[in-house]
């Protein structure tokens, strides 16, 4: 919902397959160079970042919900709900983050941590983590004991 779309020409093998393209690159940290488009067919052709992590978001934040929604389920189910951030986050203003947390259950709801390097890179990332906090593109630094959003994770 919070994420903004950044233009670039199509990669020539969707343009040879005739994919048009709805959009490539979006403010997301990580997963900016992802890319959606559909078939003249009618698939629907995603373009995933070439990073592992941003690979595993970009699929869970984008991919997951439309082939559920293309099995005829709710394309969220009960996957997303709020946590209160138990860290500081530091981040600036123009691009959505993904953070990869680990979660507790307490008295007062889920509690989040991030997990340690948060580098698209970083494969250990999303060792134990339990779900996606997801810091809004407006947002700046997110202090710890604020509540977000989170896409919990299987």
């Amino acid at each position: 919902d919070d994420v903004l779309t950044v233009g670039r020409p199509r990669a020539q093998a969707s343009l040879e397959l005739g994919v048009e393209e709805a959009f490539w690159g979006i403010a997301l940290r990580p997963g900016k160079p992802t890319s959606f488009g559909t078939h003249p067919g009618g698939a629907l052709v995603f373009g995933l970042p070439g990073n592992p992590v941003s690979a595993m978001v970009t699929f869970l934040l984008f991919v997951r919900p439309a082939i559920r929604a293309m099995l005829g389920a709710s394309p969220t189910q009960a996957d997303r709900a709020t946590a209160v951030l138990d860290s500081d986050y530091p981040k600036q203003p123009g691009r959505a983050h993904v953070v990869r947390c680990r979660l507790e259950l307490r008295d007062d709801g889920w509690h989040a941590t991030p997990t340690k390097d948060q580098g698209s890179h970083v494969l250990t990332s999303m060792l134990g983590a339990d779900a996606l906090a997801i810091i809004p593109t407006t947002s700046g630094t997110v202090r710890s004991g604020a509540r977000v959003k989170i896409e919990l994770l299987d």
